[in-house]
């Protein structure tokens, strides 16, 4: 299936902040950056965040390892992923009920190939699109990814 994507693709990128690279399609954010992950506009996040904390490259590489079970999920709006190691990656340490999570803000390679958007150092926040941009949770403790979320249509 070939998405088109709109033509008013709303995208902003909230400044500040340091990053490091994990592979060439994803980074660990700062935790500055990480509370930025949690600030869409068209899509649900997380609730009841706690705090935040440095994802460890190991863990990374983890959630990269493992980032195409991704597929077997399914958003609230019943949409899924297939091959979300395609996308860009975004991981942010998050802390909800006193549990460690990666979020991961994931961004089609397309849409950031029409704009220079700074992805490897600044949280992306991207309007509708769809399915273009994607959220999800990943479990250190059980390797296990939960609470899928795309974007909303235009």
């Amino acid at each position: 299936m070939h998405i088109k994507i709109p033509a008013l693709l709303f995208v902003l990128v909230i400044v500040s902040g340091c990053a490091h690279q994990i592979s060439s399609n994803s980074v660990v954010l700062s935790r500055t950056q990480a509370e930025m992950l949690l600030h869409q506009c068209s899509r649900p996040t997380p609730d009841n965040v706690d705090g935040f904390w440095s994802v460890s490259d190991q863990v990374a590489q983890n959630v990269d390892r493992d980032i195409d079970k991704i597929s077997t999920l399914q958003s609230t709006a019943r949409i899924a992923i297939s091959r979300p190691h395609e996308y860009f990656r975004q991981y942010g340490g998050i802390v909800i009920s006193g549990r460690q999570f990666v979020y991961i803000n994931a961004i089609r390679y397309t849409t950031l190939g029409q704009t220079e958007l700074p992805w490897k150092t600044k949280a992306v926040r991207i309007c509708d699109g769809g399915e273009t941009s994607w959220g999800a949770l990943y479990d250190p403790a059980t390797n296990s990814f939960s609470q899928l979320e795309v974007n909303g249509s235009i």
